[in-house]
């Protein structure tokens, strides 16, 4: 298979047109280390798991696997 640059540069040009990027600050949220197969799930109770602010990322989230639940 060959690709001219014409072809290149149009389908860079599509995917560039797809890529949606969406960015929201995320002040707190809540973490648990290990892995519950129930913690995707929405409605999953959450209050036991620890509190966290934005700052506290890079000390305390060293472990894997865990879960984020955003609040």
């Amino acid at each position: 298979m060959f690709f001219t640059v014409g072809k290149i540069q149009k389908q860079l040009k599509e995917i560039k047109a797809s890529i949606h990027r969406e960015r929201c600050d995320i002040s707190h949220f809540k973490y648990i280390e290990g892995d519950d197969p129930d913690a995707q799930a929405p409605a999953f109770d959450d209050r036991s798991w620890d509190d966290f602010l934005s700052v506290d990322c890079g000390v305390a989230m060293t472990k894997l696997p865990g879960w984020i639940q955003l609040n």
